[in-house]
C-alpha cells in the first residue's frame, strides 16, 4: 500500500465521499482524486486536516506494508 491508497480507504472506512473530504478539509474534490489517483501528494499543510478529518493518525496514512 502507499499513501494514495491509505487515503482512499481511509475515507472509505470513515464513510466519506470525495466531495464530503474535500468540503471537511477546504479542497476542491478533484484535488482529492489526484491524492488517490496517485497524481499528486497532499501538502504537509494539508496533511494534519486529512488525518483529522478522517479520524486516523498520520502513521496510517503513511503505512506502506514495508517491514
Amino acid at each position: 500500500m502507499n499513501i494514495h491508497d491509505n487515503i482512499k480507504n481511509a475515507r472509505i472506512k470513515a464513510g466519506l465521499t470525495q466531495t464530503e473530504l474535500a468540503l471537511a478539509i477546504g479542497v476542491t474534490q478533484k484535488e482529492i482524486s489526484r491524492w488517490e489517483t496517485g497524481s499528486r501528494t497532499p501538502q504537509v499543510e494539508t496533511f494534519a486536516s486529512i488525518c483529522k478529518a478522517l479520524n486516523v493518525s498520520a502513521d496510517v496514512l503513511l503505512e506502506t506494508g514495508i517491514k
